[in-house]
């Protein structure tokens, strides 16, 4: 399908969408009074599809029926934790492993130096009851 078959496809869409829509509307009218009929959910149903896809045709074209190729898969390059503390920041954020170990380190430094200053200001030992 080319890209104007598919937008003149969508642009035939939309005001079919708009006739099932009337059409809608004059089985609803006609049965107000009763329960709600196959006939409106169907006219009701057909509607927006023909409204979504009108709009999804018009706007993409053709390439809404194009399947993209996967990404080729790359080798992602684990960072051991064993490593020396000392890491590049700016390298950090090339892959999630090195997020997350940067993250850990951040976390066991502030931790680390939060132990530190409480038990500065306090440094005699906790007693349990006994």
């Amino acid at each position: 399908m080319t890209n104007l078959t598919a937008r003149l496809t969508g642009v035939v869409c939309l005001p079919a969408a708009a006739a099932s829509t009337l059409l809608h509307r004059a089985i609803f009218v006609a049965a107000q009074g009763g329960p709600a009929q196959a006939a409106e959910f169907a006219t009701g149903l057909l509607s927006f599809v023909l409204a979504s896809l009108g709009v999804l045709l018009l706007t993409n074209g053709a390439r809404l029926f194009e399947r993209p190729e996967p990404p080729a898969a790359k080798p992602t390059e684990v960072l051991l934790v064993s490593e020396a503390a000392g890491l590049n920041e700016s390298a950090a954020f090339d892959s999630r492993y090195g997020v997350a170990r940067l993250l850990a380190d951040r976390a066991i430094r502030t931790a680390s130096l939060r132990e530190a200053a409480r038990h500065a200001s306090n440094p005699e030992p906790l007693h349990t009851r006994g």
